[in-house]
């Protein structure tokens, strides 16, 4: 079981030991949700959402691409996972914000936008999602049908509902060599419409606040 601060990088941490063959599992919210001591948190915790407008046109994926190039010089599975998780991981920002991603958007040129995946479900999708959005469920990203169609030439944002799913899907992309970020808090942090979120959000008021230590442990 994994936990960071707000859910994303251990889902980054956790994605990578199950494709090593560990049965691994992230912690939900992370310890901002266990926890209600910021000073133990030791980062800023979800606030509430920007309120950002959504859409519900479709948007069919029908161009396709030729994928990512790239050699590590191994042949075992597990080997390609470890080679390409340590070449990539420590120079990798795993997130995009709400606030960076809707001024990258408004900002009047259309020629540097990102190609924005939804991963979440085909029915959520449809109740709203962030204007151009593609929909591929995160289950299902990495199938090879699917992977004919993003774009190896150009950032590629990933969202879901609260930033989880999206940053699994994010990390198995980024370990097949597409340019990619993970929106943080996905659609909790974009809008504030409960119908389209289509989850529970975070709320600190409801959220629990469980003992933690102080007590190191080193790796056995």
């Amino acid at each position: 079981m994994i936990y960071c601060y707000t859910g994303h990088t251990g889902e980054v941490a956790a994605t990578i030991l199950m494709l090593l063959g560990y049965d691994a599992v992230n912690m939900k919210f992370g310890f901002m949700g266990w926890s209600k001591n910021d000073e133990a948190l030791a980062q800023p915790r979800f606030t509430g959402p920007a309120g950002y407008p959504v859409e519900t046109e479709p948007h069919p994926l029908t161009e396709t691409y030729a994928p990512p190039s790239w050699e590590t010089g191994q042949t075992d599975p597990a080997a390609i996972v470890l080679a390409r998780a340590q070449a990539l991981i420590p120079n990798w920002n795993p997130v995009i914000t709400v606030e960076n991603l809707y001024e990258n958007l408004t900002d009047g040129d259309d020629a540097n936008n990102p190609f924005i995946l939804s991963v979440r479900k085909p029915e959520d999708y449809a109740k709203g999602h962030i204007q151009g959005a593609y929909n591929v469920f995160w289950k299902e990203v990495a199938k090879p049908e699917n992977l004919a169609h993003y774009p190896a030439d150009k950032p590629i944002v990933i969202y879901c509902y609260t930033g989880h799913t999206g940053q699994a899907a994010a990390t198995a992309l980024l370990l097949l060599g597409y340019n990619v970020t993970n929106l943080k808090y996905g659609m909790m942090g974009w809008t504030d419409r409960d119908e389209v979120l289509a989850q529970p959000r975070y709320d600190v008021k409801t959220a629990p606040d469980y003992p933690i230590e102080t007590e190191p442990h080193p790796l056995p």
